[in-house]
């Protein structure tokens, strides 16, 4: 009975022995885990290492510049061309070969005329030819015109062409020009006969009669404007007796000018001269812009 009890015992002990030991070891675990960590987390749980996160900023799309070569300049705005004052027909009379079939003279007409009744007149000494200085002097007061803000269309182009009276004013009817002026020269069996002239329908023409003031008034405009420019004598106007299809099928003032006489020597010297040709120029611009600003007045 009495060793029982001493086995009791020593047995009570070494469990208390046991117990603080546990205690003592998890305290000292506890204490270790704690230092090692720096601040408190769950026994077994492993910490989650923390991560940086940098936020990227948007990008911005750099926008593409063409950088221009050295040589290279940047154009200016592009300015629009202004609406041309008005439109001006100009026939270089005549052509390299005359065609003597027939057309009628104007519209609804009985009575016929050539197509083209000749290549015009001739200077042989000079070797002027009609029909070459015509569209010559059509080409340069077409160029001045332009120039000055018109817009200028020409019935024929060049001198091997086929293309009758009425068909050149079919042209500028169709071009819807604002006036038609016919670029001519003439000639004669006395020498000793110069001077301009002009040629337009008349009132009593039963075709384009209703533009006779018109007609007259830029006839008479260009006709001055060339005397004055050339000291050219003044031969004043011709009617046409009716018969110039030129004249009759135009739907808009239209008139002939005849610019001097190529039979006679001194007059012909100077339609030869560049000079004399560019006053010619001059001055029928200057009585076609007379013409439209007595018409806008």
């Amino acid at each position: 009975m009495k060793r029982n009890n001493v086995v009791t015992t020593i047995m009570v002990v070494v469990v208390a022995a046991l117990l603080v030991t546990i205690v003592v070891l998890g305290i000292v675990t506890v204490v270790k885990n704690k230092k090692n960590n720096n601040g408190p987390f769950d026994a077994g749980t492993t910490p989650l290492p923390t991560t940086s996160v940098t936020q990227l900023e948007t990008p911005v799309l750099a926008t593409p510049t063409s950088t221009p070569s050295p040589t290279s300049t940047l154009s200016p705005t592009p300015t629009l061309s202004p609406t041309p004052k008005a439109v001006v027909c100009l026939d270089p009379g005549h052509q390299m070969k005359a065609d003597l079939t027939e057309e009628p003279i104007g519209p609804g007409a009985t009575e016929n005329g050539y197509r083209m009744k000749s290549e015009g007149a001739r200077n042989e000494s000079l070797g002027l030819k009609e029909y070459e200085w015509n569209l010559k002097m059509a080409e340069k007061v077409k160029a001045e015109l332009e120039r000055r803000g018109y817009s200028a269309v020409m019935t024929r182009t060049e001198n091997d062409v086929n293309v009758s009276n009425m068909e050149r004013a079919q042209f500028a009817n169709d071009k819807k020009a604002d006036i038609l002026v016919g670029i001519e020269v003439d000639a004669f069996g006395n020498a000793d006969v110069s001077g301009i002239y002009t040629q337009v329908a008349e009132s009593d023409n039963p075709y384009s009669g209703k533009r006779a003031k018109d007609n007259r008034t830029l006839a008479d405009l260009i006709r001055d404007a060339v005397g004055k420019a050339t000291g050219a004598r003044d031969r004043g106007v011709q009617n046409g007796n009716n018969k110039l299809a030129l004249l009759n099928y135009a739907e808009m003032p239209a008139c002939i000018i005849q610019l001097g006489y190529l039979s006679n020597a001194e007059e012909a010297a100077n339609l030869a001269s560049e000079d004399y040709q560019n006053k010619l120029v001059t001055a029928i611009c200057d009585g076609i812009e007379s013409y439209f600003a007595g018409k806008v007045q």
